[in-house]
């Protein structure tokens, strides 16, 4: 059956590999960037990376890292780990996101540079090529396309001045909605940058548990005692080392750091749980009161 150009464009057969290519080929290949250092003087346009290259010791995102390659090669989002992963769908996915997070901040350094030398006198001018434009708004828009496909969206952090990469879920962002003062906790323990990342998760589900402890009681006093006692005992292994007469904390700290982390994802997935629960339990007074004859 024939199908409208729109509908082949919104669901083409899905190739990971192939769409990490064509935005690489975007950021790393396309020569779209003039910089003109002297007045009336142009050299030979470069690509975006190429470009962030030669800017990258005043990016602030730079860290200790002194060039480009090393960073990418440090985030493990460099071309020949990524092509070596493209046949394991789950590593490869992380890897890209990784990647995608790296570029939207190398395009929105490079987006700042153009405007403030347009805008301001500055020594060095930047234009574009003639279709140097909107090759940025196709490599936007691919970017968050992929984004979409691998179930992920960014926000932009301002105090760090930085965007953020993290997995989508419409229970956790509703509940984001809800309590503003674990915002930055709940998105960030789904960022794709803090996957594999114990210790950091250790972390935040201590902040977690500060909340945890606030409403718990209403929890065990509603019916959901083994669900709040479940969770804070889960919640505890990533608090404390085990004493030397715990044998169940010992039990889990043996554990591999694969193990643990799942058992810590799962603590996370029921303290979401026990918020999402909150507001049946606010309003299970009021619906006891409804069903009286």
């Amino acid at each position: 059956m024939l199908r409208r150009i729109s509908e082949v464009n919104i669901h083409p057969a899905f190739d990971l590999y192939r769409e990490y290519e064509k935005i690489e080929e975007l950021f790393s290949l396309r020569k779209i960037v003039f910089v003109n250092k002297h007045k009336n003087s142009y050299i030979s346009p470069i690509s975006i990376e190429e470009f962030m290259a030669s800017r990258f010791l005043d990016w602030h995102l730079r860290g200790t890292f002194t060039k480009l390659d090393e960073m990418r090669e440090s985030m493990q989002i460099d071309r020949k780990l990524i092509a070596k992963t493209k046949m394991k769908p789950g590593e490869s996915g992380e890897r890209v996101l990784l990647y995608l997070q790296f570029l939207w901040n190398c395009l929105a350094y490079l987006m700042k540079a153009y405007e403030y030398s347009k805008n301001y006198s500055a020594e060095i001018k930047l234009s574009f090529t003639e279709y140097g434009g909107e090759t940025v708004v196709a490599l936007m828009g691919n970017a968050d396309a992929l984004l979409f496909r691998l179930n992920a969206e960014r926000y932009f952090d301002e105090d760090k001045k930085e965007h953020v990469v993290y997995y989508r879920d419409t229970i956790d962002d509703a509940i984001v909605e809800e309590h503003t003062d674990i915002r930055e906790c709940l998105i960030e323990y789904r960022r794709v940058d803090t996957i594999h990342n114990l210790q950091r998760k250790e972390e935040i589900l201590c902040t977690l548990f500060k909340k945890f402890e606030s409403f718990r009681n209403n929890l065990k006093n509603s019916g959901f005692d083994s669900l709040q006692s479940d969770t804070g005992f889960i919640l505890n292994f990533a608090r404390h080392t085990p004493h030397k007469n715990d044998s169940v904390a010992t039990k889990f700290h043996s554990l591999s750091n694969e193990e643990k982390e799942i058992w810590y994802d799962k603590a996370y997935n029921m303290f979401v749980a026990c918020l999402a629960i909150l507001p049946y339990i606010d309003a299970k007074s009021g619906i006891a009161d409804l069903k009286k004859i």
